[in-house]
């Protein structure tokens, strides 16, 4: 569980949501993921349990034929064939999928956009954070590739991604900013106020901390195809050591790419 400089207290949370807290429907995807075998070793563990949930369940007073009682193996082979349905489904409707922007677009005015991402290597538990400061006129202001160690998840490394554009735009003095990512939900908890419950709860109160230092702060989410430079620069990060800043420019590979944003964005001018 990662930590921060934000210390929040401890709670108990349902680590199977993104939000920390238990519902049916996590509940069903979590048991759509287990296998069969660990049901086997979990009910055959917890034997006496399973007498008093059933001796429970029967003395409900609910119509019998929700009574009659599934084995745990059943059940998860029939959760998985109706998540299964509802995926294909899903696929299959484009109606389900709206029209999304598929080009990193400039901010407005004197505003400053910082995308970011993060490259996470499950096998040595590493990420690396690429973050690319941009004015409303394409041109890169600054970028930076910042190195994390003992990193637990993807999501954690968006997060510590998420933290180290907000700290790139704080030192680099800019006070109206728009914080850019395709780590949604990364950026769906930056932009809540509510306490958040999941894993990420000490870096969401450290990206929540962070406000006061800008007079106009915003979070956007956006598709991977609108976040390639911040991509590419978390992937080129992990040929430098260390940190690595850049002012008003950045490796070759990476200003060819925002040269291309730039003139997408010029043709639509």
């Amino acid at each position: 569980m990662p930590i921060s400089s934000s210390n929040p207290d401890d709670a108990i949370i349902w680590r199977f949501d993104s939000l920390g807290c238990y519902s049916v429907k996590s509940g069903y995807k979590m048991l759509a993921h287990v296998s069969d075998s660990q049901i086997v070793v979990s009910t055959n563990s917890n034997v006496a349990q399973v007498k008093r949930l059933y001796s429970a369940l029967w003395s409900l007073a609910i119509p019998m034929k929700i009574k009659i009682p599934q084995s745990a193996m059943d059940l998860v082979r029939f959760i998985k064939s109706y998540v299964g349905e509802l995926t294909s489904i899903a696929d299959n409707d484009t109606s389900l999928c709206p029209a999304l922007r598929m080009h990193w677009i400039p901010p407005l005015g004197d505003a400053i956009k910082v995308n970011f991402d993060a490259c996470f290597s499950s096998r040595y538990r590493t990420s690396f954070s690429g973050v690319v400061a941009r004015n409303n006129g394409g041109y890169i202001m600054a970028v930076g590739t910042i190195p994390h160690h003992f990193v637990p998840s993807p999501e954690v490394a968006e997060a510590y991604a998420c933290i180290d554009a907000l700290m790139l735009a704080r030192d680099a003095g800019f006070n109206s900013v728009i914080i850019e990512g395709d780590a949604l939900t990364v950026i769906n908890k930056a932009n809540c106020r509510e306490a958040d419950r999941s894993v990420l709860r000490s870096l969401v109160k450290q990206i929540h901390s962070m406000r006061a230092f800008f007079i106009s702060l915003t979070f956007s989410h956006v598709v991977r195809t609108c976040n390639a430079v911040a991509h590419l620069l978390a992937r080129e990060g992990r040929d430098f050591p260390g940190l690595r800043f850049w002012a008003e420019e950045a490796p070759p590979s990476v200003e060819e790419s925002a040269l291309k944003d730039k003139r997408w964005v010029d043709l639509q001018n």
